[in-house]
């Protein structure tokens, strides 16, 4: 599991995503930002395919001479001069193209066409293994292919509790949703295969589910959108190296209508897809108004101006390390940008916006956030880790590095916002 917190952190992931896809600013406010864990089936399908080859002329003449009925391979080879063990070997792969019928003596109604048009129409059957999204129970596009070190098993999650919510509830709210649809969802998917690509599948049909795994999601709510988007990592090579980031895995039609998306393959059809998930959302992580209560006393809100927006004080923040980290986040006057409570305030899904009317404090602040984040930053760089015990050293070569960094600040001062950070 540690080897996903690094890739869980709700307000760094939120930030990435809407500096990369600039688009979502006409998203409006945040208003939920849930980390959920969703089951992942991998299944095995069978695609019937007819992608098209150019023909060989001797394929094209032998398949000519059996359409004006000259059938016996002796025949053929007096005519063309073509050897018999030749004649046969063709004849057996139009057979398995599907041009010829299997005794090799009359051409398909493929052969038939692909004779007209001069290009083989040749249906295919693979079997391949595909990975289904178990909140919508579409494929996942190929760039959000989870590796299998990034799948937990049921095994894995059986003593853990998440969030301060146990795990068998949130997969209860996974599995219990509408399995049925995947059939229908696997159709959908091959019409937008075959419109952003030259596959040419007729068909995907169920084979068989051959594993149950789980992966982490996050499901966004904006003020703006009719429905919540699902965000997941995805992946692609950039410069011959593997780059991971944070993209839309799932949004619905109308949004991405409104916002001007057109990636075919994220982009959900379904009317109450997300909104019937997020209804499931919303009761699992029912807000404990003591929680709530706990993390607006931890940051000084007093004046509530909507349902997320609060007016707060500054006299203290500098106490509080979550505040600090996030004091850029708190607008002056106005707030348009989210803070996420961190996982131990048990909130998850909550975000808030807070703004001050207290600017001289809030720049006095953010010099101090700046401060910490440089030492922390050099605690990790000097010991590997930043523990409390590495955060409380003396570490007069860490200071001299911060000094160096902000000559603007005085001396006297930094020596004094250093001491802040390191309680």
């Amino acid at each position: 599991m540690n080897d996903f917190r690094k890739f869980l952190d709700r307000k760094r992931i939120y930030f990435e995503l809407m500096n990369k896809h600039q688009e979502l600013e006409k998203a409006g406010k945040l208003l939920k930002c849930y980390k959920v864990l969703v089951p992942i089936l991998t299944i095995e399908v069978d695609i019937v395919q007819t992608p098209t080859e150019s023909f060989e002329e001797i394929e094209k003449l032998i398949m000519r001479l059996i359409e004006a009925s000259v059938i016996e391979n002796k025949e053929i080879e007096q005519l063309t001069g073509i050897p018999i063990l030749h004649i046969q070997n063709i004849k057996s792969l139009l057979a398995t193209q599907k041009l010829l019928t299997e005794d090799g003596k009359n051409l398909t109604e493929s052969g038939r066409l692909s004779l007209k048009v001069g290009e083989k129409k040749i249906t295919t059957i693979e079997k391949r293994k595909f990975q289904v999204n178990g909140i919508t129970t579409t494929i996942m596009p190929k760039k959000f292919q989870i590796y299998p070190n990034e799948l937990l098993k049921i095994e894995q999650l059986e003593n853990m509790e998440l969030y301060g919510n146990p795990t068998y509830e949130m997969l209860d709210v996974m599995e219990d949703y509408a399995w049925q649809e995947m059939e229908e969802n696997i159709k959908q998917y091959v019409e937008t295969l075959n419109e952003i690509s030259s596959s040419n599948i007729q068909s995907i049909s169920m084979g068989q589910i051959l594993e149950y795994s789980y992966t982490y999601f996050f499901l966004l709510e904006f003020e703006k959108l009719q429905q919540p988007i699902i965000v997941a990592k995805s992946k692609k090579y950039i410069n011959h190296e593997m780059e991971f980031s944070y993209e839309p895995l799932w949004i619905y039609k109308k949004d991405a209508e409104f916002l001007q998306i057109e990636e075919k393959e994220i982009i959900g059809k379904r009317k109450n897809n997300m909104i019937h998930f997020k209804t499931r959302m919303d009761h699992l992580y029912k807000i404990k108004e003591e929680k709530v209560n706990a993390f607006l006393e931890k940051w000084n809100a007093k004046i509530m101006v909507d349902e997320i927006t609060y007016e707060i004080s500054l006299r203290k923040e500098e106490e509080n390390k979550d505040i600090l980290e996030q004091i850029k986040s708190v607008g002056v006057r106005e707030s348009n940008c989210p803070i996420f409570p961190a996982d131990y305030d048990g909130l998850n899904g909550e975000v808030f916006y807070f703004y001050t009317k207290d600017q001289e404090r809030w720049e006095e602040l953010k010099v101090i956030s700046d401060v910490l984040s440089l030492y922390k930053k050099a605690i990790w760089d000097k010991y590997g880790n930043a523990s409390v015990e590495n955060f409380k050293k003396e570490n007069k070569d860490i200071f001299e590095q911060i000094a160096n960094k902000l000559p603007e600040i005085p001396k006297d001062t930094l020596k004094k916002y250093f001491e802040i950070v390191k309680k």
